[in-house]
């Protein structure tokens, strides 16, 4: 087994799924999940305690903005790959978000990060002003969001979406 993957499992916390020291909040156990599931999935390995993530992903109200709702359903598609546990309640919650993430779309037919408009930072790094206009950050997570969406409920190849997006 490779060094990385062995570290990895150390921190993986076989109460929640996520990968963690300390206790950090909630969203960011979530992000930091969707981060660690995507080299998993770069690798073509298999991560352990997908139903744990899935329970903890559910119970999880992590829709502040655009990259809170694209890392909730990166982990919940991914361990949809690999289990069927709670299916039933994922593709609900896949619908309710639909509904949802149209609150973050504006005039333009693009969406804005926030709610209330563009994201401030990326990083850290300043991006704009925060205006309530639409952004490439928030309309990239959000189409990627939909396309997970449209695939956990079964129609993302009759939309012809692609998974990656591209």
């Amino acid at each position: 087994m490779p060094v990385i993957i062995e570290e990895l499992n150390k921190l993986q916390d076989p109460k929640t799924g996520c990968w963690l020291r300390g206790k950090p909040p909630s969203a960011q156990m979530i992000n930091g999940a969707m981060k660690v599931i995507t080299g998993y999935t770069f690798t073509g390995l298999s991560f352990r305690y997908p139903e744990k993530l899935i329970d903890f992903a559910l119970n999880l109200s992590n829709d502040y903005d655009a990259c809170h709702h694209a890392d909730l359903f990166y982990v919940l598609h991914q361990c949809t790959y690999l289990t069927d546990h709670r299916k039933d309640e994922i593709k609900k919650l896949a619908e309710q978000r639909i509904e949802e993430i149209a609150k973050f779309r504006k005039r333009d037919g693009a969406f804005s990060f926030r709610m209330d408009g563009s994201g401030f930072t990326y990083y850290g790094v300043p991006r704009s002003k925060g205006l309530p206009v639409s952004d490439i950050h928030g309309t990239t997570l959000f189409v990627w969001a939909l396309v997970m969406i449209a695939d956990i409920l079964g129609f993302r190849e009759e939309l012809g979406w692609n998974l990656p997006v591209t």
